[in-house]
């Protein structure tokens, strides 16, 4: 993984060019018609609008939806509440109820975003004024959204400003800066950038676009975000509890220890939490991209888990996943853990040596884009000294299918395009130089394979495998974009 964002990490974006006049009237609420999917862009806006292509491709991911009367809103301020819904869609960030409410005016009669409101709030996108008020129907300047934008994509600053109404002792007088050299936003002509201006809706859906399409080489994906959370400091078990927050720690005991992650080469191990000792339980992890699953794969205990996200910031991180109640029953459980402080914790075995080539491995493209971007044909088996020795590993043959987005994969047959039952998820992780994944299909198991290879043309990568007289011997697996008639497509 190879790039940076946060779940922390959310908004976006406010537009240069021309501004609308601000409208009065009653502010509208951001509408989410359950079955309704606008793909045409709504009837206020006009065709040939700056905006046009921006609002159409967000209306398409159903990130805009629109006023309930069928309108876009056009020329309306965007208010903070509305920031808050559209962002929560954009980053697909997982529901949790138990977020603190910190404002003195977030309630059900003052919003119909709560969740969204306080999950930004948590994820450190939002802050309060200095009333501790929220303001949900309040429009948001463009200065605020500059220092909201530079917040949620990490923005640099390349160099300083060229606007003349931005003092130097402004507040946001670096996002401003991060937002213009990331050619993210620019001034209203002048050279002024209009920093308590208010934001219209099309100029939010434009600049969030922007911020979209500018950082999309070097942003972190959601799942790459949260990888990095969980690398900057060390991880302690709490407690466990279930669906109604009963406590059932002492049933599940075995999930409670210390927990030390690296998000640069995707290492994990595991600690007692009483003693500090290794509990001899380390391998590969990863995110998926979407935010949801956290993976392992447990290379000493042998066995691989995939559990449902639920919370991941900086003060706490919780997942889900089957346990037992007070009576031994199967039930879904909360395993909720908080950073730990108290003792040093260091990896006990190296990192893995990396170091077989057979071909380029590109390193400024993210591996799990590459190999998602076409279906890949596994077409020979050879061994260290280039000898074929595919018919004595046949079984690693097949037609390999990936999906970025949810870290989906599955193989299928070569020859008949039927699916071999292997599926479950995967990513690329050190550089592009290991792809890991678990196995949920007929055989579950995880594999850790180091890449060789790694570039639109061509991806193989180093196992043990066989010879001619059935002796474990390192292999390499090559694989090729498939140019045949068969179109698999996922059955899980």
């Amino acid at each position: 993984m190879n790039k940076t964002i946060l779940k922390t990490c959310i908004i976006s974006a406010v537009l240069g060019g021309s501004l609308l006049s601000e409208k009065n009237g009653e502010v509208k609420a951001e509408e989410v018609p359950p079955q309704t999917s606008h793909t045409d862009v709504f009837k206020d806006v006009p065709k040939g609008h700056w905006a046009y292509e921006a609002i159409h491709q967000l209306t398409g991911e159903k990130i805009i939806f629109g006023y309930d009367d069928g309108r876009f809103g056009f020329g309306d301020n965007v208010t903070r509440e509305q920031v808050a819904a559209l962002m929560y869609r954009y980053f697909n960030m997982a529901e949790n109820k138990n977020y603190e409410n910190p404002y003195g005016d977030v309630s059900e009669d003052s919003t119909s975003y709560i969740k969204e409101i306080l999950s930004l709030t948590e994820m450190g996108v939002f802050t309060g004024d200095e009333h501790g008020n929220f303001r949900p129907k309040a429009s948001l300047t463009r200065a605020e959204m500059a220092q909201v934008l530079t917040n949620a994509f990490h923005l640099k600053a390349k160099s300083d400003h060229t606007f003349n109404d931005v003092s130097t002792n402004s507040w946001a007088r670096n996002a401003i800066s991060a937002v213009q050299t990331n050619n993210i936003a620019k001034g209203v002509g002048g050279g002024k950038f209009a920093p308590s201006m208010d934001v219209t809706r099309e100029q939010y859906a434009q600049f969030l676009y922007n911020a979209i399409q500018e950082t999309k080489q070097t942003q972190q994906t959601k799942g790459q975000l949260l990888a990095s959370i969980l690398g900057e400091t060390n991880w302690k078990g709490t407690k466990v509890y279930d669906k109604d927050h009963n406590d059932v720690t002492k049933e599940n005991q075995n999930f409670i220890g210390l927990a030390k992650y690296d998000a640069k080469t995707a290492r994990y191990e595991f600690f007692n939490a009483s003693t500090g000792e290794s509990r001899n339980d380390s391998g590969t992890f990863f995110i998926t991209n979407d935010g949801k699953k956290r993976v392992l794969i447990s290379e000493t205990k042998n066995y691989q888990a995939v559990v449902e996200l639920t919370q991941l910031d900086k003060e706490k991180f919780t997942y889900k996943r089957m346990g037992k109640d007070a009576k031994g029953n199967d039930v879904e459980v909360f395993v909720e853990h908080v950073p730990y402080h108290e003792k040093e914790l260091s990896f006990t075995q190296p990192d893995k040596n990396l170091e077989s080539s057979t071909g380029k491995i590109v390193t400024d493209v993210d591996g799990d884009e590459i190999l998602s971007s076409t279906l890949w044909n596994g077409t020979v088996v050879l061994d260290e000294q280039g000898n074929n020795v595919t018919k004595y590993n046949s079984n690693l043959i097949s037609l390999a299918k990936y999906d970025k987005n949810t870290n989906k994969y599955e193989f299928f047959n070569v020859n008949t395009g039927v699916s071999r039952g292997d599926y479950g998820f995967f990513d690329v992780v050190h550089g592009n130089k290991i792809r890991a994944h678990a196995s949920l299909g007929n055989n579950k198991y995880g594999a850790v394979l180091e890449l060789t290879e790694l570039n639109k043309e061509k991806f193989t990568y180093t196992r043990i495998g066989k010879d001619a007289n059935g002796k474990d011997i390192k292999i390499f697996v090559e694989h090729e974009p498939y140019t045949g008639d068969l179109k698999p497509n996922f059955t899980k």
